[in-house]
């Protein structure tokens, strides 16, 4: 065997291409990586910093999980929300390793103490940012040693990405503790200041990137333009009523993802259920099982479903109301056909709808009148902070101060305080500061709601693919074939076809044979007679 064959990594061991190719077919019962894969383990295995940016359902978590067996030390993996953590376990173990495990906080004290305490058995070990931060947990990984720290979703480092978490901020000081390992970070969409925050805010060193498109060419981006919410609940009454491929519809609130669920049960269609953060951790379990093998055929939901699903066979992506930004819509479309047979996303337009966004960006970043509000009950309050989330609530409660508003602004504060010369007495220095950061970041968001809007108002002649490529700064390859939008050309498959069972529902015809223009086509479906 040539030497080049050879991945020598930062302890000295060495990993074969052939031991790697074994792993992934005894392990995995993949005969061969996908795009990417070999290259980014062989990069993470000699010990390099390594950023991976690839599409929903390109294999990321195979790009750590045989670094995991391979590697002499733990790999720790920064996982956002219980769930994913959850069926990444499950998943694991159906692969026939025990030697994976979770930390989260719906453990109770001694299932938590069990792991603790046999943490040497585990190699590969899933935690949240925030539970990665407890002493507890910390001493037992330093325990254990880490050779490989992942952060998963990592734009979430980033205040102008999607789901920015603060929690993630603190994840390179909790690397160094651990001895510096080798860092991955792992996201599906990232624009290049995002890219660049996540290298920064991770302290990522001479790391390697790779970076696959956000082209997905068998997804077919449609927005549908209503006048009126019964028109919204026409257009997908119609679709259920012909498909019995599964799908997702995304709504804004939790009590519309109820009210639609609850609606359209009430009309015959049984094999659907809501989903949000508000329902208990057993029942969103049981849900997500019953979707994944077929039980179910939609679900409702939040932006709170969707990250670490596993279930290649969605077929259509609805956004009832339009997301506030591009990477929030790339992301969620992206969940549909992820084996790579055809798909559509679908965005139901209604005049008015911006406004939902822009009630989301007050309860944020809220106004200047309520900034200086804050600030002179600090001042009172001889420039204590809320320590905990209960004095949170109280405070907010007294001002009357969205409580994710007052988030932003406490963390604004300490973010000047660290950045700056100003301490808590130059109160009106420190309100100034803290102002302007907030004023600059309503104004990116303002902007990322523009240009959603904006790519819903697109005309004939423009494209919406490649509008989304060029904000992700990229451009088509080359030609797109017709399957690509509703402004370049209609494939009435969206709707004619259940993908998986290639059953024409109805087919859009005229009396003579004709195939009817995709304007026609959607009044034949949508008489105006029906909304």
């Amino acid at each position: 065997m040539s030497t080049n064959q050879y991945l020598e990594y930062n302890h000295g061991h060495q990993v074969s291409d052939e031991l790697m190719q074994q792993t992934l077919q005894k392990v995995y019962g993949y005969h061969d990586f996908r795009e990417d894969q070999a290259s980014i383990i062989r990069c993470v295995i000699s010990g390099r910093d390594t950023l991976v940016i690839k599409t929903t359902g390109g294999g990321k978590s195979l790009c750590y999980q045989i670094p995991s067996l391979l590697l002499p030390a733990a790999t720790v993996v920064i996982s956002p929300l219980v769930s994913l953590m959850e069926d990444q376990v499950r998943d694991a173990h159906l692969h026939g390793r025990k030697d994976t495990v979770a930390i989260h906080g719906h453990l109770s004290g001694a299932e938590k103490g069990a792991i603790l305490a046999h943490i040497h058995q585990y190699n590969l070990i899933y935690v949240s940012p925030e539970g990665i931060q407890n002493d507890t947990i910390m001493r037992a990984l330093s325990r254990r040693r880490v050779s490989l720290f992942v952060v998963d979703e990592a734009h979430c480092i980033s205040q102008w990405g999607h789901d920015f978490r603060q929690d993630y901020l603190r994840l390179a000081h909790i690397r160094k503790k651990l001895g510096q390992p080798t860092c991955m970070a792992l996201t599906a969409t990232a624009t290049t200041e995002v890219k660049n925050d996540i290298l920064f805010y991770l302290d990522m060193v001479n790391p390697k990137s790779f970076i696959s498109s956000v082209n997905r060419e068998n997804l077919y981006h449609y927005v549908q333009r209503v006048e009126n919410e019964q028109q919204k609940i026409t257009f997908i009454y119609d679709l259920l009523n012909r498909r019995q491929d599964a799908g997702l519809v995304y709504c804004s609130s939790r009590a519309k993802t109820e009210e639609l669920t609850q609606y359209f049960q009430a009309q015959g269609i049984t094999s659907i259920a809501y989903y949000h953060g508000g329902v208990n951790p057993e029942e969103r379990r049981m849900i997500q099982e019953q979707f994944q093998q077929g039980e179910l055929k939609v679900i409702f939901a939040t932006n709170a479903f969707g990250m670490g699903i596993n279930k290649p066979d969605i077929r259509y992506v609805i956004h009832y109301h339009f997301p506030s930004q591009l990477e929030a819509y790339v992301q969620e479309m992206g969940r549909c056909s992820r084996d790579g047979k055809s798909g559509v996303s679908i965005v139901l337009a209604q005049a008015g709808d911006e406004q939902i966004p822009y009630h989301f960006l007050e309860q944020e970043y809220t106004s200047p009148s309520k900034v200086q509000l804050l600030f002179r009950y600090l001042k009172q309050m001889g420039y204590k902070t809320p320590s905990n989330e209960e004095e949170m609530q109280k405070v907010a409660y007294s001002l009357d101060f969205p409580l994710q508003a007052l988030d932003t602004v406490l963390f604004q504060l300490k973010q000047v305080l660290a950045d700056s010369r100003l301490t808590a007495g130059n109160i009106d220095e420190l309100e100034i500061e803290v102002q302007a950061r907030m004023d600059q970041l309503r104004l990116k968001r303002s902007k990322k709601i523009a240009t959603m809007y904006h790519w819903l108002q697109l005309g004939e002649a423009e494209c919406r693919r490649s509008f989304i490529l060029h904000y992700f700064s990229e451009r088509l390859k080359h030609d797109q074939s017709e399957w690509c939008c509703d402004l370049c050309g209609y494939r009435p498959e969206w709707l004619e076809i259940d993908v998986d069972t290639c059953h024409s529902i109805r087919p859009f015809e005229t009396p003579h044979g004709d195939r009817l223009h995709w304007s026609e086509a959607l009044d034949q479906l949508l008489p105006p007679s029906h909304l």
